[in-house]
C-alpha cells in the first residue's frame, strides 16, 4: 500500500466560474450593487461598502447556533466575542455594550491641593472649583489652568488635563519673578507615547498613579511591558520596563513579539466554547485548502501555516486554476467540511500564489511540487491557529536521520474509499533513501526526486510510504519572500 502527498491525480477540468456581476445563487448582492459571497452576510464585518449586508433589515431573520453569538441587529460572530475589548458586531457594537459587559463607570481624578505660591481653577466652571474643593472627584478630561501669585511666574505648562485617573502634567511650578530655573525645559520634556499592536503595555506616572499610554508622558514616568497572549520575544530582554529621561526619550526600545510557532494543542483535549464541547487541531499551523466548483466549495489539499500572511503547501494543488479568486483557507477547522463552521476556525481569502519557476508537474516527475500561497489578511494569532517554526538559518538536513520521527495532520483516505470527515494526525520515521528507493513500487520511482526524503514504514507485506519535500527546498523558495514576510 502506498500513500504519497506530494504526488496526487488531480482532475484536469477547468473550475466552474461564477458569473459574479450577475450576482447568482451563491451571492449576495449589496445595495450599490456589489456582489459578495453568501458566507459574508451578516458576520459582523461589513464588506459591502455601504454596509447593507450587516444592515438591521437584512440580519433581523438570522439564526445563530449556540456555538456563536447573535449581535443586537442579528449577525453571528466568535461565541468568545463579548466583552473580549474588541467589537465584532460592526452593525451596532453590541458585543462590547456596557449593558451586557458591565462596563465600570467612567475614571475619576483627585483635584490636587493648592500649589505653593499660585493656584488653580476648573475651566467650564463660574466658581474656583465647580463648587468643589481640594480633593473632590472630577470626570475625565477635566481641565485646570493653574496660575501664580503675584510676583511668581509659572515654570512649564499652565494647563493639565484628567487623564486615566491623573492629572498630566502635573501641576507647575512658580518661581520668583527674576528667579529662572536652566533645567525648566528638561523638567518638563516629555517622552513619546507607547502604542504597539504586540504589546501589553501599562503605564505609571512618577507617583505611582497609572495614566495613558497613547498619551506623551512627563519625565519620570514607567512603562511596564509584555508580549500579548500567543506571542514571544524575539530575543530574551534583562529590562522590566521603560523609563522616561529628562531628554524626552525613552530608556530603551520597545522590544519586539513574534507569534509563538510550533506549539501544538495537547491531544485528545476536548474545549468548551460557548458551554459547547469542541475539539480543537493538534496542530495549529495546518490549513485546509478549498476551492470553488459546481457551486461550493470543496477541500483541495493541506497546506502549513508558516508566517501570519503565508501558508506552505505542493504547487501541484492548482493544477486546475492559478487564479487566487478561486480558493479560500480554511484554518484552525477540525473538520473537512466547509459548510461546518469549526468554533475556532478563520476563513481568508488568498492574494496571491507563488509556484517554483522549475516545477513542471508529470514534465519534470513532479521535481520541486512546491507552492507558497500570500493571503489578503493575515490570520489571528490564538491557541487554535499559529504558525509552524521555520528558521531560514539552520541547516535542516542534520535532522533527517533514518529513525527520526515527525508528525503530519490531514484528512486522508485511511483504511476507506473517501476522505475522512474529522482531522486525524500520523506519527511517522524517516526512511533512508537508498532503501527508500529499494522498496518504492517501480511505478513511483521516477517520483522521488533529488530534491525529495521518504518517511514512513516497511514491515513484510505492507509499506506505507510518504514523500516530502527537502527542507532546503522550502528555504529557497522563501528567500525571495524574507524581506517583506520574515
Amino acid at each position: 500500500m502506498f500513500i504519497s502527498v506530494t504526488v496526487s491525480s488531480i482532475a484536469e477540468n477547468s473550475v466552474s466560474r461564477v458569473k459574479r456581476k450577475d450576482c447568482g445563487p451563491q451571492y449576495f448582492r449589496c445595495q450599490n450593487g456589489k456582489c459578495i459571497r453568501n458566507f459574508k452576510v451578516c458576520d459582523g464585518a461589513a464588506d459591502c461598502s455601504d454596509k447593507s449586508d450587516e444592515s438591521k433589515v437584512t440580519c433581523k431573520s438570522r439564526l445563530c447556533s449556540s456555538a456563536f453569538f447573535r449581535c443586537a441587529y442579528g449577525a453571528c460572530v466568535d461565541g468568545n466575542a463579548a466583552c473580549d475589548g474588541t467589537i465584532q458586531c460592526e452593525g451596532d457594537g453590541s458585543d462590547e455594550a456596557p449593558e451586557l459587559c458591565g462596563t465600570s463607570p467612567a475614571p475619576m481624578c483627585t483635584l490636587p491641593p493648592k500649589h505653593k505660591n499660585g493656584g488653580y481653577k476648573v475651566l467650564g466652571c463660574d466658581s474656583q472649583f465647580c463648587g468643589f474643593g481640594p480633593g473632590a472627584q472630577v470626570p475625565s478630561a477635566t481641565q485646570l489652568q493653574f496660575f501664580c501669585d503675584e510676583g511668581y511666574h509659572i515654570n512649564g505648562p499652565n494647563d493639565s488635563y484628567c487623564l486615566d485617573e491623573a492629572f498630566t502634567p502635573p501641576p507647575p511650578v512658580c518661581e520668583k519673578n527674576g528667579e529662572y530655573s536652566t533645567s525648566s525645559t528638561l523638567h518638563y520634556a516629555q517622552c513619546p507615547p507607547l502604542v504597539y499592536d504586540l504589546l501589553d503595555i501599562k503605564c505609571y506616572s512618577t507617583f505611582g498613579q497609572k495614566i495613558a499610554c497613547n498619551k506623551p508622558m512627563s519625565v519620570g514616568s514607567k512603562a511596564n511591558l509584555a508580549c500579548k497572549s500567543n506571542y514571544v520575544k524575539t530575543k530574551e530582554l534583562n529590562y522590566p520596563a521603560l523609563t522616561c529621561t529628562d531628554s524626552g526619550t525613552w530608556d530603551n526600545q520597545p522590544f519586539t513579539c513574534v507569534p509563538e510557532c510550533g506549539k501544538s494543542v495537547p491531544k485528545h483535549r476536548t474545549y468548551v466554547v460557548n458551554g459547547e464541547p469542541v475539539s480543537a487541531v493538534e496542530f495549529p499551523w495546518h490549513v485546509g485548502i478549498y476551492i470553488y466548483e459546481n457551486g461550493k466549495f470543496d477541500q483541495l489539499c493541506g497546506g502549513t501555516i508558516i508566517k501570519r500572511k503565508l501558508v506552505l503547501t505542493a504547487a501541484h494543488c492548482f493544477t486546475q486554476s492559478t487564479n487566487p479568486k478561486d480558493y479560500m483557507i480554511g484554518a484552525g477547522k477540525y473538520h473537512r467540511g466547509w459548510d461546518i463552521k469549526d468554533p475556532m476556525e478563520q476563513r481568508l481569502e488568498v492574494e496571491s500564489i507563488v509556484i517554483k519557476d522549475t516545477y513542471q508537474g508529470s514534465f519534470r516527475n513532479y521535481a520541486d511540487d512546491i507552492a507558497i500561497i500570500v493571503l489578503k489578511t493575515e490570520i489571528t494569532i490564538s491557541d487554535f491557529v499559529r504558525p509552524a517554526c521555520v528558521d531560514l538559518e539552520s541547516k535542516y538536513d542534520k535532522q533527517l536521520i533514518n529513525g527520526n520521527t515527525g508528525s503530519i495532520a490531514h484528512w486522508g483516505y485511511v483504511d476507506r474509499p473517501s476522505p475522512n470527515d474529522e482531522i486525524l494526525t500520523s506519527i511517522l520515521p524517516v526512511f533512508e533513501s537508498m532503501q527508500c528507493n529499494e522498496v518504492l513500487p517501480v511505478t513511483f520511482k521516477p517520483f522521488f526526486t533529488s530534491d525529495k526524503f521518504c518517511a514512513g514504514y516497511a514491515n513484510g507485506e505492507c509499506f506505507k510510504m510518504v514523500i516530502h519535500l527537502h527542507l532546503k527546498e522550502i528555504v529557497n523558495m522563501l528567500l525571495p519572500l524574507k524581506k517583506n514576510f520574515f
